[in-house]
């Protein structure tokens, strides 16, 4: 007001008075300079609107400002900043501020805009700027309001109106309530009230546990919907006929949003289309764009590919089977012409299983199948591909069913089992994928050692088939051959004779987790591998033998419970054989239990007697089928009844006990365990009474006394009356010594010692082949004394001997006549026995000489030489 003031008393001065003039001019400069360089002048044509996108009951959020600043033209910096307030109209109530900085072009129209926390339809939104400069600021520009609908509104409305927002978001809602409805009116969503008819609730935040939230106020109410924005991906574009393409892609995320307005909208390559897939007339585009648009976003996804590289055929049509024992024959046709000139690969899916085998060929419409099984039910389809640039399977085609027909069975598996007397033949129930048909029985062929046949029929469920008796000796070749409405499978054959081979030690087996593991020794006589059977160790039924067959050059093998060939507490015993062209040979045998249990029942006639002073206790073991397991030993167990008390347990071996008790009550219980645990109590009852004990101590050494009286009595009557046959037995007499050979009764031997000595002796008994010497260890036969003679006087008064003059070291043996010799041995005799006092030629043989020679050589034990020359004869044979 002072400006304008000073303004108009310059133009009344200005006609009169020349210099008042010039001063009024300085001064208003002045006053315009100051105004310059305290504030910055105020922002001038602002444009305030919003973004309503043409559709008002949707709900507007965003405030759009647009100014030009004049001021730009008289300022060097090269940007500006402004204040920017928005303040509710009605209670002029300040929602945001904010300085903001845009570059300095003078004829640029600057623009701002702010997104409202709830719509702007719910009440009056006014907007002021002004410049600021380093730490100057320009005045606030005027109020430039956006209206509101609570200005003019003629019923009840609510706002957004129906209107699509991100999952997560959190929106303000608004009530504006006709003109009777203010201003008392009370709501449990709308709340707070913002302006005279406008009334909103408190943030609400929108998440994809509900995909749409209904508000009522008064009697106007909203729907607000939850959802994202298109999120399609995966675009693929192929040919299927060869003439045009199909486009398809994955919706990826659900958008969540309903109706028409929030159905995501598509176009291909610029043509509208519907959900996946889209076609095109035409296959020479390479490049494919799609967009998917909704309320709230845009997607847009390419795919870029040659055609001819993303050809999908379609499925197979009609397809047939023919089918035969092993194999069947698959017919198709295809309803696109272009196919028939079209390589291609085909691919069979087979009772839901890929076949190993795929096909290839122009216009492919056929194949066979083969390795089928017999009279087994197929189900059949199939699907094809580019076979030059594969891309993609075609969908599967109709399935078709067929069975083929029956053929001979498969060689039946064939076994034996000793049981009592009898020999079985025993075999595998085949199949149904082994039988390839419906089994009629089988027949059993025996060839006995004479190549006599006979042949039986055995039913279709028979397992086993006895042959012959165990006493039957020779060998018979059994085969077993499975029959059905296509005939006799091939033979299985197998020898049968008593001996399977040499005794063999049956060890024990220890079970391991359940199983056994069976290790034997490479056979050389193995020529088609090993058989290893098992079956329960007492068990006496036909069939209870399992067996499997092991390939050569296998030397082990497991046998699992789990596959059920093993029971619990069961003992086993398992075999190994090697499989010959002959009869089957025994290797190895052994017996054990996969898993012991303890005994399951207990032990059995459980008695006790006295023995002396002591009780011996006996029982019987558990019955070998229920022992469950090896047993280890027993447990003896002794209750005391009078005192109460335990005597501690025994732990034995063997069935019998030998117990030192006083006299009194006893329980006894005995159990038997294996290493399992214990087996259940057998108890045993017994009172043994002092007096009792005595009586029965004294009884028993009488009896014992008066049995080994009775018997030495009974020994002595019977070896008096065999005495004669005892002595013969015993002590027989001694026959005389009969000889064989030559021998001479009585005879002269002499041996020449020196020169002028010889020794000589009498033998009554003497062999003319070996005369002093046993036949055996060379003991003389005859002990005899010795003498040394003179040589010379040895027959000096014999004139019926010849004399020899010289020995020359050569040993003589003379036999002697009885009669005629009697003179000489009775002068050797006594020369002999009394060699001191010898009357042999006193006056030609010095006796001291004589007597000290005949004592040195007293010596009967001499040993004979052994170079004895027996070639001297008697005289009456010269």
């Amino acid at each position: 007001m002072v400006t304008l003031e000073n303004h108009n008393s310059c133009k009344n001065c200005h006609s009169s008075v020349m210099p008042v003039l010039v001063l009024c001019v300085l001064l208003s400069s002045l006053i315009h300079q100051t105004e310059q360089n305290g504030h910055l002048p105020p922002v001038k044509d602002i444009t305030v609107y919003a973004e309503e996108n043409g559709i008002f009951k949707t709900g507007v959020w965003v405030l759009n400002v647009a100014w030009r600043d004049e001021f730009v033209e008289n300022t060097e910096s090269e940007k500006l900043m402004y204040d920017i307030e928005v303040l509710r109209t009605e209670k002029m109530l300040r929602v945001h501020n904010e300085t903001i900085q845009v570059k300095a072009y003078p004829t640029t129209r600057h623009q701002w805009n702010w997104t409202s926390p709830l719509p702007l339809q719910c009440t009056s939104h006014s907007v002021k700027l002004r410049r600021r400069d380093q730490h100057q600021t320009g005045n606030w520009s005027a109020l430039y309001t956006y209206k509101g609908q609570d200005l003019n509104a003629s019923k009840t409305t609510v706002y957004p109106q129906d209107q699509y927002f991100h999952v997560g978001s959190s929106i303000t809602l608004c009530c504006i309530l006709k003109a009777e409805k203010v201003p008392p009116y009370s709501s449990s969503m709308f709340k707070i009230r913002i302006s005279n008819r406008t009334i909103i609730t408190k943030p609400v935040h929108l998440d994809s546990k509900r995909r749409q939230l209904n508000l009522d106020c008064d009697d106007a109410g909203t729907t607000v919907f939850v959802g994202y924005p298109p999120d399609d991906q995966n675009l693929t574009c192929v040919t299927r006929d060869l003439s045009s393409v199909q486009c398809s892609w994955n919706c990826g995320r659900e958008t969540l949003l309903e109706g028409l307005r929030g159905e995501t909208k598509y176009t291909l390559n610029g043509r509208d289309c519907q959900f996946s897939p889209c076609f095109l007339s035409e296959n020479t585009k390479t490049t494919w764009t799609l967009t998917a648009k909704n309320p709230l976003g845009v997607k847009i996804i390419h795919d870029t590919a040659d055609p001819i590289h993303r050809v999908w055929l379609k499925a197979p049509k009609n397809v047939l089977s023919n089918a035969y024992e092993r194999k069947a024959t698959l017919r198709w046709s295809w309803e696109e012409q272009k196919y028939n000139s079209f390589p291609m690969i085909c691919q069979v899916e087979l009772n839901g299983h890929i076949y190993n085998q795929t096909f290839n060929g122009t216009g492919l419409k056929s194949f066979v199948l083969e390795d089928l099984r017999p009279v087994t039910d197929y189900s059949a389809k199939v699907h094809c591909g580019s076979f030059e640039h594969f891309f993609m399977w075609s969908e599967w085609s109709e399935m078709t069913h067929f069975r083929t027909k029956e053929d001979i069975p498969e060689p039946v598996d064939v076994w034996m089992q000793y049981l009592k007397e009898s020999t079985y033949v025993i075999w595998k129930l085949l199949t149904p994928e082994q039988s390839h048909g419906v089994l009629t029985g089988y027949e059993v062929t025996i060839t006995d050692s004479k190549n006599k046949t006979s042949s039986i029929h055995a039913g279709r469920n028979a397992t086993y088939y006895s042959v012959s008796s165990a006493y039957e000796t020779g060998v018979q070749r059994i085969s077993v051959s499975a029959k059905n409405s296509a005939g006799l499978s091939p033979p299985a054959t197998i020898i049968i004779t008593r001996s399977l081979g040499s005794r063999v030690h049956i060890g024990r087996i220890n079970g391991s987790n359940g199983d056994f593991d069976i290790v034997w020794l490479e056979s050389s006589s193995s020529t088609c591998g090993y058989v290893v059977d098992w079956s329960p160790t007492y068990s006496q039924e036909q069939g209870a033998v399992q067996w499997k067959r092991i390939p050569a050059g296998h030397l082990s093998t497991r046998i699992e419970s789990k596959q059920g060939f093993l029971k619990q507490g069961v003992r086993y015993n398992v075999s190994v054989y090697s499989c010959t062209a002959g009869a089957p040979q025994l290797l190895q045998r052994g017996e054990g239990y996969a898993i012991e249990e303890k005994p399951f029942e207990k032990v059995r006639n459980v008695k006790g007697h006295l023995n002396g002073r002591n009780l011996v206790v006996s029982w019987e073991e558990v019955p070998l089928d229920k022992q469950g397991g090896f047993i280890l030993g027993y447990k003896v167990r002794i209750f005391h009844s009078e005192s109460n008390t335990f005597i501690e347990p025994k732990i034995i071996e063997q069935t019998t006990v030998d117990l030192a008790l006083d006299p009194g009550s006893y329980i006894i219980n005995v159990s038997a365990f294996t290493s399992a645990g214990e087996g259940d109590n057998a108890t045993f009852h017994r009172n043994i009474e002092k007096d009792r004990m005595f009586l029965e101590m004294i009884l028993a050494t009488v009896s014992g006394s008066s049995i080994a009286a009775l018997l030495f009595i009974l020994i002595t009557f019977l070896c008096y009356g065999r005495r004669k046959w005892l002595k013969k037995m015993l002590y027989p007499d001694i026959p005389k010594p009969k000889l064989s050979g030559q021998w001479a009764k009585k005879g002269i031997y002499c041996s020449e010692m020196t020169e002028t000595f010889m020794k000589c002796e009498i033998q009554e008994v003497h062999s003319l082949e070996h005369p002093a010497l046993d036949a055996e260890d060379g003991i003389p036969l005859i002990k005899s004394n010795s003498i040394l003679l003179p040589s010379n006087n040895l027959y000096q008064n014999n004139s019926d001997f010849p004399v020899f003059s010289s020995f020359s070291h050569v040993t003589s043996f003379i036999p002697l006549d009885p009669i005629s010799s009697q003179p000489f041995i009775q002068k050797l005799t006594s020369a002999i026995e009394n060699p001191t006092y010898n009357t042999i030629s006193h006056e030609s043989v010095d006796k001291s000489i004589f007597s000290e020679r005949a004592l040195e050589m007293d010596d009967s034990y001499i040993p004979t030489p052994i170079n004895v020359d027996n070639t001297f004869h008697d005289k009456n044979s010269v």
